[in-house]
């Protein structure tokens, strides 16, 4: 596609004489860099989930957009997925970029709104009702910081939730939109086809700013089923696709909600059960927050932390193991990494400049400190999502330290068989000649055994110790080995 930088001039004869016009190409699709950057922002935290990402693009375009309609909020989302998938975490990451603080925005429980009567106190006490208050006696308005009683949905508590940031821009969460009364529902769509909500005292609430994101379960009871499969009639658990889940979820919201009401809504975003590689990088992002923190809270004082890859599988499978799944990752890094090293640094252990690395050791964490090694390597990067610290030959020196800091202490690492094949016998001799040479002189690692087995399918095999850093890094340089852990 042509760029919108390239012009060329048309001459017009407008009867009397010729008008010369540039005209410019343009490329409406092109992200502008402000949009980049915020979507960018958001993909950080909000991981795994693409769909989720396009929407946070359309609320920024909606909210900076001078043409959009302002007879309507400015945009309505319908979230639908299973539990801790990043519903809840998309509305948070969208005040965070908006207003600075993930816990600028309004939240609402649909299960709170399961009748009429609850409906009603959202819309505060109208005149002659306990509770009502003139919203034109200023001598009783709140001051901005205290709370509005008569609605948690009144401007000025909509105001206050934004927590004084100057961006004008309302976030509202409705969480379960599907288990609220048939009121709640009506309210709710006069307010997404106008913009505007009259309170019980009167005052009429703007909305034409507001974010709307609806969370919901629905289709997740049937999905759940699917998986299972029939009874009787299956031994495992049924793979249930992309397109399974669009299915039911476009029946589930059929049912659940007419026509009217799914035409008001801007998107629908399916959230899909993370997948290994992803719940690693939500680990890595939770430790580059952590190190953000440190820096924040400690200032000079701060020193860095890395989590290797073995270390970060770890504390995944741990939170797996414990039925919660992502979100037990933060109890779970406060257990293995806030508490700890918030204890050796009362000990005066661990002082600014340092990096503490946490690896893996006879399948437990293992915590080393490099004395002033944060000095030496004191920015992170992000490369394709994953957080990383350092280049590969300033970690394979780190490695080497605390292998050396192991072996001072007479503790042996862990035995391991690396495996090498898909190539011809001499072919593998050769190549393994080469490796063994690289793990003594590169890696520091004294190379037990050697065989070359000459069967049908050849492969050459080597019986080495490691620490868990070195392991990461030699799975790092040769991903087409394979390893088998040995007593």
């Amino acid at each position: 596609m042509k760029t919108a930088t390239e012009r060329k001039t048309n001459v017009l004869d407008t009867g009397r004489h010729q008008t010369a016009h540039t005209v410019i190409r343009l490329d409406p699709g092109k992200l502008t860099e402000a949009e980049k950057s915020f979507s960018e922002g958001f993909a950080k935290s909000v991981i795994g989930q693409p769909e989720a990402e396009k929407v946070a693009r359309m609320a920024y375009n909606a909210i900076n957009n001078p043409l959009r309609d302002r007879t309507r909020p400015a945009g309505i989302y319908f979230l639908i997925g299973p539990s801790r998938t990043g519903k809840s975490l998309t509305a948070k990451t969208l005040a965070r970029l908006f207003h600075g603080s993930q816990d600028a925005l309004t939240r609402l429980q649909g299960g709170d709104y399961r009748e009429d009567a609850q409906v009603l106190d959202l819309k505060g006490a109208p005149p002659m009702y306990t509770g009502y208050k003139d919203p034109t006696d200023q001598e009783k308005q709140p001051a901005p910081e205290d709370i509005d009683p008569t609605s948690v949905i009144s401007t000025h508590n909509l105001k206050r939730a934004r927590k004084g940031s100057q961006t004008e821009v309302d976030i509202i969460v409705i969480d379960e939109f599907e288990k609220s009364a048939l009121e709640f529902y009506k309210l709710w769509m006069g307010v997404f086809d106008t913009a505007f909500l009259r309170l019980g005292n009167g005052q009429e609430v703007d909305f034409s700013n507001a974010i709307f994101i609806l969370t919901s379960n629905l289709g997740m009871h049937e999905l759940e089923k699917m998986a299972r499969g029939p009874i009787g009639f299956s031994t495992g658990k049924k793979e249930i696709d992309r397109q399974d889940v669009a299915s039911v979820v476009a029946s589930a919201m059929a049912r659940a909600y007419p026509p009217e009401f799914r035409n008001r809504l801007d998107a629908v975003v399916l959230f899909q059960p993370l997948q290994g590689a992803e719940k690693r990088r939500i680990v890595s992002r939770e430790v580059e927050l952590l190190q953000e923190r440190i820096d924040k809270q400690l200032g000079a004082e701060a020193f860095g932390i890395e989590v290797t890859e073995s270390a970060a599988a770890t504390i995944m499978t741990r939170a797996e193991e414990s039925g919660k799944g992502v979100a037990e990752i933060k109890r779970l890094l406060n257990l293995v990494l806030v508490e700890p090293l918030g204890r050796e640094l009362q000990r005066g252990t661990i002082n600014g400049g340092d990096l503490v690395s946490i690896s893996v050791e006879s399948g437990e964490l293992s915590y080393c400190v490099i004395k002033g090694g944060r000095l030496v390597a004191r920015s992170t990067e992000t490369y394709n999502g994953t957080y990383i610290t350092g280049s590969f030959d300033r970690r394979l020196e780190r490695a080497r330290q605390i292998a050396d800091l192991m072996a001072a202490e007479g503790r042996a690492p862990q035995r391991y068989i690396l495996r090498l094949s898909g190539a011809e016998l001499k072919e593998l001799e050769q190549l393994g000649t080469s490796l063994v040479a690289d793990l003594e002189s590169s890696f520091g690692l004294p190379v037990e055994m050697t065989a070359l087995d000459r069967l049908e399918a050849p492969a050459f095999k080597a019986v080495f110790r490691a620490t868990g850093e070195l392991l990461d890094l030699i799975r790092e340089k040769y991903p087409e080995l394979s390893f088998k852990m040995v007593q």
